[in-house]
Parts: structure tokens; C-alpha cells; sequence
């Protein structure tokens, strides 16, 4: 159709911009738009923590809600968007996700749920894959549910629960190997299927609250 799209990033209390993509870009990460301002809150030793913005998009606040205003908005300005990520350079993001959803292992790593379902979503026997903290051996465990896709795995005359589990735990291992070790599922007890698709928000995310099961591997 030529039309053009460019990927952005923001939230509704911030109108909803805060970066976009170049169209021809020469490093990764988002771009801040013209008046916006952004850094990184309480960085890690890789310089990963909450983005805070400030601009002139930012809401004054909460309706009827000082509480919930003041818990979001510095007495500076800076909004706390609830969201991890970077800065490559002066106002260029790299977002990591959700500062909610991270996992935190027994060795201080952190990892970033959705930067993994986005490396396993790839393969084609999952339909759709949330990440979330399980259990191994008595300590925190990067964990993925599962909502297969039958059709795919029809084809390969999978139709067992337990054969569609062999097959994708195959797979993720093979797919894992584009991950560090410590963001990487270890066991194949780790994955569960769901014979239902994830209940999302308007906006298309996992309703991940609704999921908080944990799962357990002993090896």
C-alpha cells in the first residue's frame, strides 16, 4: 500500500509518544521525540532501570488522584514509566521491559521475561509464550506457559501433550542458544502447556497477574 510504519514507544500519561524509531536507523534503540527527555532511574552494573521521562506531553495527573499523581511524578517533573531499559546515547532508549515482570536469580541477574518470549515466540510449534518465575532446586528459575500450536504440530503427527512438550523443549534449546545461559530455560520441567490462549488486555498484553502459578523442576 506504501505506507510507511515506524515503531514507538509511550504510554497513555504521557500523550502517548515519548520515542520512535529512525526510518534509516544506524544503532539500535528509540530516539526521544523533540522536547522530550530521557534517563535511566537507579541503573544496574549494565545500566539497565526504570526510564523516566519529562516533557511537555506528560500528564499533570491522575484525575482526582494526588496519591497515585505524586507515586509516578517527581516534584521535578520526571515521570516513572514503570518500564526498564537503557540508554545507548543521549535520549536513545533500548527497553527491556516491564520493571513488574522482571525475574531476579539466586546470582543477582536480572532477566526480562519479555526479551525471551520474543527470541522463543519465533518457533513455529508456539502459538503464544509468557515467561514468568518458576522453581529449581529451591531457587528462583526462568519458567515459560506455553499455548501450542496444534496445527503446526499436527502436521508433525504430534497430538499428545506430552509429545508436543519434547518437541518444543527441543526447539527451545536449539532457539535458547541466541540467549545468555543465565536468561535461558534449563529444564524441560520448567515448561508448561495451556490448552487456552492467554487472556490479554485492550492492549494485546498477557494479563500476566492472572498466571502467578509456580512451577518447579528439581534437576
Amino acid at each position: 500500500m506504501g505506507i510507511g510504519m515506524l515503531e514507538g514507544y509511550g504510554l497513555t500519561e504521557t500523550s502517548p509518544v515519548l520515542a520512535m524509531c529512525e526510518q534509516f536507523p544506524n544503532e539500535p534503540g528509540m530516539i526521544a521525540i523533540e522536547g522530550v527527555e530521557l534517563q535511566i532511574d537507579h541503573p544496574d552494573k549494565d545500566g539497565v532501570g526504570e526510564i523516566i521521562a519529562r516533557g511537555p506531553g506528560i500528564m499533570s495527573g491522575y484525575y482526582k488522584n494526588p496519591e497515585a499523581t505524586k507515586a509516578v511524578i517527581s516534584e521535578d517533573g520526571w515521570f516513572h514509566t514503570g518500564d526498564l531499559g537503557s540508554l545507548v546515547s543521549n535520549n536513545r532508549i533500548l527497553i527491556s521491559g516491564r520493571a513488574k515482570n522482571v525475574i531476579v536469580l539466586e546470582t543477582g541477574k536480572n532477566v526480562y521475561p519479555e526479551e525471551v518470549e520474543w527470541e522463543l515466540s519465533t518457533i513455529p510449534a508456539i502459538e503464544e509464550i509468557m515467561i514468568y518465575e518458576g522453581e529449581r532446586q529451591g531457587a528462583p528459575a526462568v519458567a515459560a506457559m506455553i499455548y501450542p500450536s496444534w496445527p503446526t504440530l499436527n502436521k508433525l503427527e504430534i497430538s499428545e501433550s506430552s509429545g508436543a512438550i519434547d518437541h518444543i523443549w527441543k526447539e527451545v534449546k536449539e532457539r535458547s542458544e541466541n540467549l545468555a545461559m543465565f536468561k535461558r530455560i534449563k529444564n524441560r520441567d520448567l515448561i508448561t502447556l495451556t490448552d487456552q490462549p492467554f487472556e490479554k488486555s485492550v492492549k494485546l498484553d498477557i494479563k500476566r497477574y492472572l498466571y502467578k502459578k509456580k512451577n518447579t523442576a528439581d534437576s
